[in-house]
């Protein structure tokens, strides 16, 4: 009873160990998620934001421009 309790304890620890092995693996793998996930958003805001960028520019334009029409229908 001794030794089969010596083998109990045994495969316990070796479990537990192998336990802490998947949880340390586990988090690793979901850091490294994190960060590509974070990295990808980072490259898609700056795209968003030259976007809406390109798009205050051409709405400046257009209202410089209609402006400019009006004063010209005025003269």
């Amino acid at each position: 009873w001794a030794k089969d309790r010596k083998t109990f304890t045994d495969e316990i620890a070796h479990l537990r160990g192998q336990v802490a092995t998947h949880k340390d693996q586990l988090a690793s793998s979901l850091k490294e998620k994190e960060e590509a996930a974070s990295q990808r958003m980072s490259e898609e805001k700056a795209v968003l934001e030259e976007m809406v960028e390109g798009l205050q520019t051409e709405v400046r334009a257009r209202y410089d421009s209609g402006f400019q029409f009006s004063l010209e229908q005025l003269k």
